[in-house]
C-alpha cells in the first residue's frame, strides 16, 4: 500500500528482506558483481587531555590509519568529565579477504602509538572494532556503487552502498537520501 519504500539496510539486505525472487536478475547480477564490501578498523581510547587537539578529522597520509579525531573537545557529553574520547579508523592491508584481524589490528594500534606521542602512558585504549562482512565499514568501494532505484517498482536503496560518484562514509549516505527524496517527490507530483 506504500507509494515508497527506502531501506537503508544495505542493497543486499534489501534483496534478502523483500526476496531475490522480487529482482530482476540484471539487477541481481549486477550486485553480486559490483558490490565491494570495505573493511575498516575503529579504535576508542580515553585520555586525560585530547590526544588530537583539534576539534575536525585530522587525516594521516601514508598509513594504514587513515584518520583520527577528538570530538569531546565539540562534545565534552561523550566521556566523563575530566576525560576525553580519541577515535581513529584505518583500513587493513588488504579490502579483499581473507583478513587477518589480529595482525591488522596490531597494525593500526601501533601506527596510531607512532603518532601519538607517550601513547601508552597517556591514554587508555577503550576498543578495537574491526567491521568486514556482513557488517563492513564500507558496504561498496568507491565507483562500485548499485543504484539507489532497485528494480522492484517505488523500492529504493539510500546509504553508502549506493552512493553518487565522488561521496564518502556518513555524507554519502545522507547524499543519496537527498537523491531518493527528489525523485520520490518528482514521482509522487506526476
Amino acid at each position: 500500500a506504500a507509494k515508497a519504500v527506502v531501506s537503508n539496510a544495505s542493497p543486499r539486505k534489501t534483496v534478502e528482506l523483500a526476496g531475490a525472487d522480487n529482482f530482476d536478475r540484471w539487477y541481481l547480477k549486477l550486485m553480486h558483481e559490483t558490490l565491494r564490501p570495505a573493511p575498516f578498523i575503529a579504535i576508542h581510547a580515553a585520555s586525560d587531555e585530547p590526544l588530537v587537539d583539534c576539534d575536525s578529522l585530522v587525516f594521516v597520509p601514508g598509513r594504514h590509519l587513515s584518520c583520527m579525531n577528538t570530538p569531546t573537545i565539540v562534545c565534552p557529553e561523550l566521556a566523563p568529565p575530566g576525560k576525553h574520547l580519541l577515535m581513529a579508523g584505518g583500513t587493513p592491508l588488504s579490502s579483499l579477504p581473507p583478513y587477518d584481524v589480529k595482525a591488522d589490528k596490531e597494525r593500526i594500534i601501533a601506527e596510531l602509538k607512532a603518532e601519538i606521542p607517550d601513547f601508552d602512558k597517556r591514554a587508555e585504549l577503550l576498543l578495537v572494532s574491526y567491521f568486514r562482512g556482513e557488517a563492513p565499514g564500507y558496504h561498496s568501494w568507491p565507483g562500485l556503487d548499485m543504484p539507489q532505484k532497485t528494480s522492484v517498482v517505488d523500492l529504493y536503496n539510500v546509504g553508502d552502498g549506493v552512493k553518487p560518484a565522488g561521496w564518502i562514509g556518513l555524507p554519502a549516505c545522507a547524499r543519496s537520501a537527498e537523491v531518493v527524496v527528489e525523485d520520490i517527490k518528482r514521482r509522487l507530483k506526476r
